[in-house]
């Protein structure tokens, strides 16, 4: 993996939250196209900034995010990895906490952060509009289930991928 100099840029701390739902032994993933904000254009699932409230933990984050864009509580304790984006033209680095929720509660209704919210067949996703290289960390955390660290370096923006370099994800104690 190419190191790039980032002394002075901003760090953003973020989560995803991943709802998923087994139909026919096959994962079904709460995914939707995104109108606003980081991966606009793209299909995402629901996630965004940690809040104070959230007391840097991933769970409770993840929780939060899936309420407030999808009206759902998630419950789960699964953090399945990390994905670390670096966007050098941008100066900034985002390190996103990937949890997976596979029960909840809740009337599903999406935020105006979505077009629409619905459970897609994972296949159909990584087939998909989604942004570059999330395809490998998706597919190895859900099919084969290894939670995984990524590492993403981009240039102008996130769609422009310059290196990638996964890993086993070692949650922290």
């Amino acid at each position: 993996m190419q190191t790039i100099d980032t002394a002075g840029f901003e760090t953003i701390k973020a989560v995803v939250a991943i709802f998923e739902q087994l139909q026919h032994r096959e994962p079904h993933l709460l995914y939707g196209p995104k109108l606003t904000g980081f991966g606009q254009g793209f299909l995402m699932s629901p996630g965004g900034k940690y809040e104070p409230s959230d007391e840097n933990n991933p769970v409770t984050a993840a929780h939060r995010e899936g309420y407030e864009e999808a009206n759902l509580e998630g419950w789960s304790n699964i953090v399945a990895g990390q994905v670390t984006i670096t966007i050098r033209d941008e100066r900034v680095i985002l390190p996103i906490d990937i949890v997976i929720f596979t029960s909840w509660s809740g009337q599903l209704r999406w935020s105006d952060e979505f077009e629409w919210l619905r459970f897609i067949p994972l296949n159909e996703i990584l087939s998909s509009k989604i942004l570059p290289r999330d395809e490998e960390w998706l597919r190895r955390i859900l099919v084969d289930q290894k939670p995984t660290s990524t590492s993403i370096l981009c240039g102008k923006n996130r769609a422009d991928v310059l290196d990638f370099e996964m890993v086993d994800f070692k949650p922290k104690k």
